[in-house]
């Protein structure tokens, strides 16, 4: 063999682990203590380093009767025939539905045609669509998981 000409198999075996992509991260935002922390894109649960509590960050879509309490740092989309009473903490909120409750997102929630939001809400933004509905107390800020709606 050549001196200098090829590589050894460590050095190309190193070179294809360094080559491997890895899934980005996520900020994400405590519901229960509010302490910021990193995760996987890839996560679906994880708990907080802060105060140990377990998250969800799976998606749910809620189609039909529903008075069970939601939380989960995903996106949560109530769909035309939904009508939900309940608190949700979510990562997004889209309705479509009808949905009486309190909410804390702690990213955006979005209001389609058709779509009734009644309640408080904690959000960092909103985007109430021509056709949407919407009542209550809201809560805009860029520090939105610092509001915590009532029980």
């Amino acid at each position: 063999m050549i001196s200098g000409f090829g590589r050894s198999r460590r050095e190309a075996e190193q070179d294809r682990l360094l080559a491997v992509p890895r899934a980005a991260g996520r900020s994400v935002i405590c519901p229960d203590c509010d302490a910021h922390f990193e995760v996987s894109s890839k996560a679906i649960n994880a708990r907080c380093p802060k105060c140990t509590r377990p998250m969800r960050f799976e998606d749910a879509e809620l189609n039909g009767f529903c008075t069970q309490n939601v939380t989960t740092m995903g996106a949560v989309r109530v769909g035309r025939k939904g009508v939900v009473r309940g608190r949700i903490n979510c990562g997004q909120l889209v309705v479509t539905g009808q949905l009486d409750g309190n909410v804390r997102i702690t990213g955006c929630c979005i209001v389609q045609p058709g779509g009734v939001l009644r309640g408080e809400v904690a959000a960092r933004a909103i985007h109430i669509q021509r056709g949407g509905s919407f009542e209550g107390t809201l809560d805009i800020s860029a520090g939105a998981s610092e509001a915590r709606p009532a029980a």
